[in-house]
Parts: C-alpha cells; sequence; structure tokens
C-alpha cells in the first residue's frame, strides 16, 4: 500500500514539473501553441531530462495556494459568512491578476525588478486595466473589474474594522449577499481569462 502511494506522489510531482515546463515552453515561444498537444508534452519531458543532468541548474518549487483560497471562500459561502467568504474571494483574485501579470511579464522577458514593481506598486483597478494593456493583454471587462473591486471592499471594511452605524430595521448586508451570490461567474471568467490570453486554451489541454 505504502508503495503504491509512494509510486502515485512520484508520478504526480513529475506531471507537475512536466506542466510547468509546458506553461514556460509556451511563454518563451508561443508558436508552439499551433503544435499537437502530445508534441509539446514530449518537447517538454526532453527539456526536463536535460536539466536534470545539468548541473548547473537548480529545481525549485513555488507553492500555489489560489485553490486553497477559493476553496475557503466557497465554503464560508454556504455558512452564509459574508465578511469572511469576501476576504477568500477578494484573495483569491488578487493572486490570480499578479500571478497573471507575473507570467506576462515573464513572456516579455522584463527584468525582476520591474516584474515585482508592477505587482507591489499599481493599485488593484490598474492591474486590471492599463498594466494588462502595457504588457500586451487585453483589460479585463469592466463589469468583473466592479465585481473584483467591491469584494475587496468588503474584505477592506472586514480587515480595517470601521465603525458605522446600521439600520437594524433593514438588512445591511443585503447588497454584499448579492455581490456573494453572482461572484461565481467572475471566478470562472478570470481562469478562462488566465488561459487564453497567454495560452490559447493549450496549457489546460497539455495538462493530464
Amino acid at each position: 500500500m505504502m508503495k503504491k502511494k509512494r509510486n502515485k506522489m512520484e508520478a504526480e510531482i513529475v506531471d507537475a514539473f512536466i506542466n510547468s515546463t509546458v506553461e514556460n515552453l509556451i511563454l518563451q515561444n508561443p508558436k508552439l501553441i499551433k503544435k499537437p498537444i502530445e508534441e509539446i508534452r514530449q518537447l517538454a519531458l526532453k527539456e526536463l531530462k536535460k536539466a536534470v543532468t545539468d548541473k548547473n541548474v537548480k529545481f525549485v518549487v513555488t507553492i500555489d495556494h489560489t485553490e486553497t483560497l477559493l476553496k475557503e471562500a466557497r465554503i464560508n459561502k454556504r455558512r452564509g459568512d459574508v465578511e469572511l467568504s469576501a476576504f477568500w474571494y477578494a484573495t483569491y483574485f488578487e493572486h490570480k491578476i499578479n500571478f497573471l501579470i507575473h507570467l506576462a511579464a515573464k513572456r516579455l522577458s522584463l527584468t525582476k525588478s520591474t516584474s515585482q514593481a508592477l505587482l507591489r506598486k499599481p493599485k488593484l483597478e490598474d492591474k486590471c486595466t492599463w498594466i494588462l494593456e502595457i504588457l500586451k493583454i487585453r483589460q479585463i471587462n469592466k463589469n468583473h473589474i466592479k465585481a473584483i473591486t467591491n469584494i475587496s471592499e468588503i474584505r477592506n471594511r472586514y480587515i480595517h474594522y470601521k465603525w458605522n452605524y446600521r439600520d437594524m430595521d433593514k438588512d445591511a448586508n443585503e447588497t454584499d449577499k448579492i455581490l456573494l451570490q453572482r461572484i461565481e461567474k467572475t471566478v470562472r471568467y478570470i481562469i478562462s481569462f488566465e488561459e487564453h490570453s497567454l495560452f490559447k486554451g493549450i496549457r489546460k489541454k497539455a495538462r493530464h
């Protein structure tokens, strides 16, 4: 049983490295998008084997928390916890948009300092609009930008608590609840936006 689990884990790790290499190859050479998926994966495997035997190549691992963030957002949404759900959704969107900028900067071979400045200095709305434009990516749809900024405002109210008075005869959270009910449309949009803006849908198909 332990051997099977270990073999499965090893296979998952190898697959993760291949997927990451596929991503890098497409970013470095967008023309690969036109090639058959299996050919891209075989090319990625060849590059990996070459890297393994090269003593100058160092492998680094990055932990991607975006799926965990989305999972927590959905769990708290089902529980009816508006503020906490908004916290996780807003953080999820920031991660996705930052990763998109990171990949786009990588594709254009921008310096590390420039890439970091693009991630740290602009406001969220700027990242969704003109920052993407200078990185040669179309801007995010205005309706979805509004949804992302609104969910971020709920998150900010929750973190930086402000002592606002409420009319107890009215449901002050009704607008927030409606926003949360509709937010999954923006989740699907952002996932599709990333995939098609940089990879034309090929990365998703190339992943096993």
